[in-house]
C-alpha cells in the first residue's frame, strides 16, 4: 500500500512537473513578447493541450499506464529541452506571481484576499477529504475515465439502457483520467476544477488589461467571476462547465490580441483553445466557430504574410491544431454512431441525421429532458435545444441577468479608447 502511494506520489510530479517544464520553454521561446498575465494563460493552455495529445497518442497502443505516460512526459520534456532549453528562465515566469500576491496583501483589500484564500484552502480540503458524488461524474465523467485508465485506451463505454453520454466530447474527462492515473484512484479527482477555474481567472485579468483596466482594477474582474456562484459551485466536481469557461475566456484573449497585435504565437493559441473548448461540451460549439471565422479572416487580411500558398498553409496548419485538440470524438461518432453530434439529431440538407440505430427519444426521456415524449415526437437539434436553455437562462442567472444583458447591449456602442473597434466587436459577438 505504501509503496503504490510513493510510486503514485512519484508519477505524479514527474508527468506533471515535465509538462511545465516543457510548457515554460515553448512560451518563453515562442511567447515571450507576451504580457506576464497572457503569456502564464498560454502555459496553461500548453499544458492541458500535452495532456489531450499525450493521452490520445497512446490510446491506439493499448498504453494509457503510468509506465507509458511517464516515459511520454520525459520525452516531451528532454525534447524541449535539447531544442529550446536556454531559454530557461523561471524566475521570469515565478516573479509576476510573486509580485501580484505582494501587491494584493499590501493592498487595502489585503483583508478580503485572506478571506478568499482560506475559502478555497476549506474548498480544497473538502475536495481531498469528500468523495465523488455529483450526478454527471457518477454517470459518465468519472466513469468513463475510469474505465480508460483500467483498459489503457480511449473505448467507448457500453452498457445496457444506458444514456449515450459516452459519445459526449471527452477533453474534460482526459483531465479527470490524468488525476486517477497517477494513484489508480479518485483522491485527487475533486481537485481537477481547482487550477482550471485559476487559468480562466487569470485570462480573465488578462483580457481586463488588455482592453485598458490598470492593474488594481482588473484585479476585481477574476474575483467578481470565478466566485459568482455559477463558477465557485462547482469547483470540488468533475463537471466540465469551469473548463468551458476557462477556454471559452483563453480564446477570447487571445482572439483579442490576434486581431488588435496581428502576432501568430497569438494565432496559434486562439486556435489551441478553441480547439481543447469543441471538445469539452457541444454547446461551445457556436463560440469556437465565430472565433475560427474571426481568426479566419484576420489571417486572410495579414499583411506582414503575403502570397496565397503561405496564408493557406498558415490557415491549414491552425485547422491541423484545431483538430487534433478537439476533433477525435466528433470523427469517432461520425464514424462509430454515423453522427458527428451523436446523440444529438443533425439537421442537414432538410434531412434529419440521427445516428445509428438507438432510440433518441427513449436516451432523452431517461434523462429528464422531454416530459411529454407520449405526446409528441421529438424532431430537435441540438441549436434548437442550446435556444431553449437560453431563453430559460434568467431563471438560473437569478434577478441580475436582465440588466447585464442590457449593460453587455449597451457596451456594444462604448468603445474603450485603447481598444480597436475590431477587437471590441469580436469582444461582443464572442
Amino acid at each position: 500500500m505504501l509503496l503504490n502511494i510513493l510510486i503514485g506520489c512519484v508519477v505524479f510530479f514527474v508527468t506533471n512537473l515535465s509538462l511545465l517544464y516543457a510548457c515554460h520553454l515553448l512560451a518563453r521561446r515562442f511567447f515571450s513578447g507576451l504580457p506576464d498575465s497572457a503569456r502564464l494563460v498560454g502555459i496553461g493552455v500548453l499544458y492541458y493541450g500535452f495532456i489531450i495529445l499525450i493521452l490520445q497518442a497512446l490510446s491506439p497502443l493499448h498504453a494509457i499506464s503510468k509506465t507509458w505516460v511517464t516515459v511520454a512526459c520525459l520525452f516531451v520534456a528532454l525534447a524541449c529541452h535539447f531544442l529550446w532549453g536556454t531559454y530557461r528562465n523561471l524566475e521570469a515566469d515565478a516573479n509576476p506571481v510573486r509580485q501580484w500576491v505582494r501587491d494584493g496583501l499590501a493592498s487595502r483589500w489585503a483583508a478580503l484576499i485572506i478571506v478568499c484564500g482560506f475559502v478555497v484552502l476549506l474548498s480544497l480540503v473538502r475536495a481531498l477529504l469528500m468523495p465523488p458524488l455529483s450526478w454527471d461524474s457518477l454517470t459518465y465523467h468519472l466513469t468513463s475515465a475510469a474505465l480508460w485508465i483500467k483498459k489503457g485506451t480511449l473505448c467507448t463505454l457500453q452498457a445496457p439502457y444506458q444514456m449515450q453520454n459516452a459519445y459526449f466530447p471527452i477533453n474534460g474527462e482526459l483531465f479527470a483520467a490524468w488525476l486517477i492515473l497517477p494513484f489508480h484512484t479518485d483522491l485527487l479527482v475533486n481537485t481537477l476544477n481547482f487550477p482550471i477555474t485559476l487559468l480562466g481567472g487569470v485570462a480573465c485579468y488578462a483580457i481586463a488589461r488588455e482592453l485598458g483596466l490598470q492593474r488594481g482594477d482588473a484585479s476585481f474582474v477574476p474575483a467578481l467571476i470565478c466566485f459568482a456562484s455559477v463558477i465557485y459551485a462547482q469547483i470540488t466536481t468533475q463537471y466540465v462547465d469551469n473548463a468551458a469557461f476557462a477556454f471559452c475566456v483563453a480564446s477570447v484573449l487571445f482572439t483579442l490580441r490576434y486581431l488588435s497585435k496581428g502576432h501568430l504565437c497569438d494565432g496559434f493559441l486562439v486556435l489551441a483553445s478553441a480547439g481543447i473548448l469543441i471538445g469539452v461540451k457541444y454547446s461551445i460549439i457556436p463560440v469556437a466557430g465565430i472565433i475560427v471565422i474571426i481568426i479566419a479572416i484576420k489571417t486572410v487580411l495579414l499583411t506582414g504574410y503575403t502570397g496565397f500558398f503561405r496564408k493557406s498553409g498558415l490557415m491549414l496548419s491552425g485547422v491541423l491544431i484545431f483538430a487534433l485538440l478537439g476533433g477525435r470524438q466528433y470523427l469517432v461518432n461520425a464514424v462509430e454512431a454515423k453522427n458527428p453530434l451523436y446523440p444529438f439529431p443533425m439537421i442537414m440538407f432538410n434531412g434529419m441525421l440521427e445516428g445509428k440505430g438507438v432510440n433518441i427519444k427513449e436516451v432523452w426521456w431517461m434523462g429528464g429532458i422531454n416530459e411529454l415524449q407520449d405526446k409528441r415526437e421529438v424532431k430537435e437539434n441540438i441549436w434548437i435545444q442550446e435556444y431553449k436553455k437560453f431563453c430559460q437562462a434568467y431563471l438560473a442567472a437569478g434577478p441580475k441577468f436582465v440588466p447585464l444583458l442590457l449593460l453587455a447591449f449597451i457596451g456594444l456602442f462604448i468603445i474603450p479608447p485603447l481598444v480597436p473597434k475590431p477587437c471590441w466587436y469580436a469582444l461582443f459577438f464572442t
